[in-house]
């Protein structure tokens, strides 16, 4: 199984096995759950993986590590990584610099921060970026406050919000 291009898979214990990264040639991994998912940091070692789709949850991603490359150590870079869903805010702030061309981002997880702002990482690095999800799990009482437009990338051709905002008439 290691020429395994897709693989779909239900993860029981939330979390697939670091030995995925054996799969060498994956591009597309989708994983379902009951729990929330925790994406093993080895996951940064399938270096033809195109589109990781997370079926459910609030889901964390381990820390990118450190690859060694002819011995010196280089960070991973996924280049041809296009697809990341269902991925909490708090675990992406060192994962968009490993991905420069990903096109298609979804955010699970809380959205809103105490002041009633919409928050999320910042996205200015990804030049590429196409079509952003935000699904808010945190409960807001008040109206979210307008966000910045700068806080968005310029090719951004669809943004789904979900739970985001509040209107007033």
């Amino acid at each position: 199984m290691v020429n395994l291009r897709y693989l779909a898979i239900q993860a029981n214990d939330g979390s697939p096995h670091a030995s995925i990264s054996n799969l060498v040639y994956l591009q597309m991994l989708i994983i379902s759950s009951r729990k929330n998912v925790v994406v093993p940091k080895t996951i940064w070692n399938i270096v033809n993986l195109r589109h990781l789709y997370i079926k459910s949850g609030e889901n964390l991603m381990e820390e990118p590590g450190d690859l060694q490359v002819t011995g010196c150590p280089c960070p991973s870079v996924l280049a041809s990584f296009q697809t990341l869903s269902q991925v909490s805010p708090q675990s992406c702030h060192n994962i968009f610099s490993r991905t420069p061309n990903l096109r298609k981002l979804g955010f699970c997880g809380p959205l809103i921060s105490s002041l009633d702002n919409l928050e999320f990482p910042n996205l200015g690095s990804l030049a590429h970026l196409q079509k952003l999800k935000l699904l808010n799990t945190f409960p807001y009482p008040n109206a979210t406050r307008p966000c910045n437009p700068i806080m968005f990338p310029e090719k951004l051709k669809k943004l789904t919000l979900y739970r985001c905002l509040t209107w007033r008439f």
